[in-house]
């Protein structure tokens, strides 16, 4: 009896030892696994913060197995610096069409390597805790051939003009040009990015469809410019800015914003290019991801996000 449980008990340990040895097996195979994996660095506008991160998981459990993103979105600017000076970006995704041109003269990268790869038009809003009403040119300004006179809620353009122009900065022709144009006393200061960036000259492009808005409200201060999509998110949220004009795209589960127009995407809308750098350390595998997200598992997400695929 004890030799048959000596036996079993030599039995047994020779099956723990061989255990342990298949789990430390099997252990450096997924140590092997997880080290080999290509990771692909992606570079991006601070605009697909919160987005391309979902389309990118979709990615590495579909075409992506055995791949991993690391991602930096920030400005335009900083995004060239960064390449500049070394930076391992595999693919960059912005909508600065003057960052691709520097590029392009750096021989990061070409034209070729360059898509259109989707638009997001662009929409009004307002704060849900202190909503605004829509803006238009009717609600603004009064056009009258005579310039005399009184008008009730109302003061003359040149004389909001006056107010915040210095003597010496007065233009004559001021006084022809704006002579029966009359503006509402109540105006709601406007804040846009600003105009180096894509989205800030389309902010302004179609203010300007509308009677010429940011042209009229832009001189006398009611214009007001942010470097970026968080600190006017931010603005409209607390009321500092009445009214912003942004990518729909930007509100993508924003809280405490409320729509008040989009505007028609046959307008000035903001494309986002993709493109693959010249000097890829895995240009192969970015090349699958490029691939990707023109397919239609990226759609899908793009489309929910309200951008419109090309």
């Amino acid at each position: 009896m004890k030799q048959r449980t000596v036996k079993y008990v030599k039995r047994n340990i020779s099956f723990l030892v061989m255990l342990c040895l298949a789990c430390m097996i099997i252990l450096s195979a997924c140590q092997g696994t997880q080290t080999n994996k290509v990771i692909l660095q992606v570079y991006a506008d601070t605009s697909l913060d919160k987005k391309l991160p979902l389309v990118g998981d979709k990615f590495l459990v579909t075409d992506g197995k055995g791949y991993d993103i690391q991602y930096l979105f920030d400005t335009p600017e900083n995004l060239l610096d960064k390449i500049r000076t070394g930076g391992n970006c595999d693919l960059l995704l912005t909508s600065s069409e003057t960052l691709l041109q520097l590029l392009e003269k750096d021989d990061a990268v070409t034209a070729g390597n360059t898509i259109e790869l989707m638009n997001s038009p662009l929409a009004m809003i307002t704060s849900s805790s202190h909503p605004a009403i829509p803006l238009t040119s009717e609600s603004l300004f009064y056009q009258t051939e005579d310039p005399d006179g009184e008008m009730e809620g109302y003061s003359r353009y040149t004389d909001a003009l006056w107010e915040v122009t210095a003597e010496e900065d007065w233009q004559e022709e001021w006084d022809e040009r704006f002579a029966g144009l009359w503006i509402s006393d109540i105006i709601p200061s406007i804040g846009i990015l600003s105009p180096e960036q894509k989205e800030g000259q389309c902010a302004r492009d179609i203010l300007n469809q509308d009677g010429q808005i940011f042209d009229l409200l832009y001189p006398i201060g009611k214009i007001q410019f942010f470097d970026s999509k968080d600190a006017l998110l931010d603005a409209v949220r607390n009321s500092t800015v009445q009214i912003g004009i942004c990518s729909v795209t930007n509100t993508f589960d924003e809280k405490n914003i409320q729509m008040l127009k989009v505007f028609d995407a046959s307008g000035p809308t903001v494309t986002i290019y993709v493109s693959l750098l010249n000097d890829s350390e895995n240009r192969k595998e970015a090349k699958v991801l490029m691939q990707f997200l023109q397919g239609n598992h990226a759609k899908r997400f793009f489309e929910d996000f309200g951008y419109y695929m090309r």
